[in-house]
């Protein structure tokens, strides 16, 4: 800060000296003893009649802020930089609390457009650089037959996920379209295709258990008839 630096003596009044000091080299030195006590001995003017005429003090002359008017500039500020970049001020209270992620979306709609848009340009540039690249090693016969139409960049949002929602959407998708679309349209798991398979081998897993336990469940019967036969 400069502002102590930059700041200035006033002394209203007259420094009072001793009948002593009668020359400029004592005032000097008496001034360095006040200084180094930390003290000022200052009496009020005298006006041309010889009375005593305003108030003494001494104070630091530096600019004064505005206290409040600081604390708004810097709110709207913030807000203006919050409002113009799309970015959500998280730690804004009116922010999160109790809101549906729906809302949190619509909240978030103008950082969405932000990130969709730079999504699209690394997309491009990445494209090209794999281009370039595939060209170079078809000139040296190291990659034959790269097709850039099949190349697919994912890209995954680093953005909090309500999964509680997630389940609700996919429960009430139930019976209404297969599972293999429910899972599609809430993004419940990332790989559908693998979770399917799994769902496959555990309803044979399944199946083929509950065969067992019929067959054994039907042997208990045909052992049971046996011994009442035999009794």
């Amino acid at each position: 800060m400069t502002d102590l630096s930059d700041a200035i003596l006033a002394i209203i009044g007259n420094i009072q000296l001793p009948v002593d000091i009668d020359n400029a080299e004592k005032q000097i030195e008496y001034m360095k003893k006040m200084r180094k006590a930390r003290m000022m001995h200052i009496v009020p003017p005298i006006d041309q009649e010889g009375r005593e005429s305003g108030t003494v003090d001494a104070k630091y002359l530096y600019k004064q802020y505005d206290v409040q008017g600081t604390e708004a500039y810097k709110d709207r500020l913030t807000n203006d930089i919050h409002k113009f970049t799309n970015m959500p001020d998280m730690t804004d209270m009116n922010f999160g609390g109790n809101q549906s992620g729906e809302a949190m979306k619509w909240k978030m709609f103008g950082l969405y457009q932000e990130r969709v848009t730079t999504q699209a340009l690394l997309e491009a540039g990445l494209k090209r650089r794999y281009r370039l690249l595939a060209s170079i090693g078809s000139v040296l016969r190291e990659i034959n037959d790269f097709d850039i139409s099949k190349l697919k960049i994912t890209f995954t949002p680093n953005l909090p996920k309500s999964l509680q929602e997630k389940i609700n959407a996919f429960k009430d998708l139930n019976g209404t379209v297969s599972n293999e679309t429910a899972m599609r349209l809430t993004d419940i798991v990332d790989d559908v295709s693998a979770e399917m398979e799994r769902l496959n081998a555990q309803d044979l897993n399944t199946g083929s258990l509950m065969q067992t336990i019929e067959r054994q469940q039907r042997l208990a019967d045909i052992d049971l008839l046996n011994g009442d036969d035999n009794g």
